[in-house]
């Protein structure tokens, strides 16, 4: 991992954990390295190491087992607000997040939280693979056409219109490919 200069060392290393841990890469509950392994794997010092999960410690993150080592937290409501915030860096850093249709499964508990935080200015629309069609044809293959079941649960979790999720991911794709070509 290279380092920024001017973001201190302690609070990179905890971002790139919470990243860990949002991915799915530490789930909860699971152990992190030592203090030791830490600043072995990230090229710290071990008081930087120490400091990083002291302050996760302080944000609820982690938890120490005496004798036993740090672990994921297992409070779902951290974990909530953890990819929020991580949602809400992506936007400030010029980033649009995805929707396809896995928003309209009754278990995207944490991606509809996700859609209820983050602006819809920063939406985009995506079809995903083949494989993840939205209720109600999930099942069969997913295409294009499938995309206003999508905008209508984007609607519904925002209380607006379909017809306003359609016009401003419009604009958002449009603003966004123009950046690109």
């Amino acid at each position: 991992m290279e380092f920024e200069n001017n973001i201190p060392i302690y609070i990179q290393v905890i971002n790139q954990i919470k990243k860990d841990i949002i991915t799915g890469k530490l789930p909860m509950g699971a152990k992190l390295p030592s203090t030791r392994e830490l600043a072995v794997l990230y090229h710290i010092n071990p008081n930087t190491a120490g400091r990083v999960y002291k302050e996760m410690e302080l944000q609820n993150m982690c938890y120490t087992k005496r004798g036993l080592g740090t672990f994921v937290t297992e409070d779902a409501a951290v974990f909530k607000s953890m990819r929020e915030e991580m949602a809400q860096e992506f936007i400030k850093m010029g980033y649009y997040i995805g929707v396809g249709g896995v928003v309209t499964f009754k278990n995207a508990k944490k991606l509809k939280e996700t859609v209820e935080a983050i602006p819809l200015e920063r939406i985009l629309l995506e079809t995903d693979c083949p494989y993840m069609t939205p209720e109600p044809h999930r099942g069969t293959r997913n295409d294009s056409s499938n995309i206003p079941f999508v905008i209508a649960k984007i609607a519904e979790l925002k209380g607006i219109t379909a017809e306003e999720v359609e016009r401003v991911t419009e604009e958002n794709a449009v603003r966004l490919f123009t950046k690109v070509s």
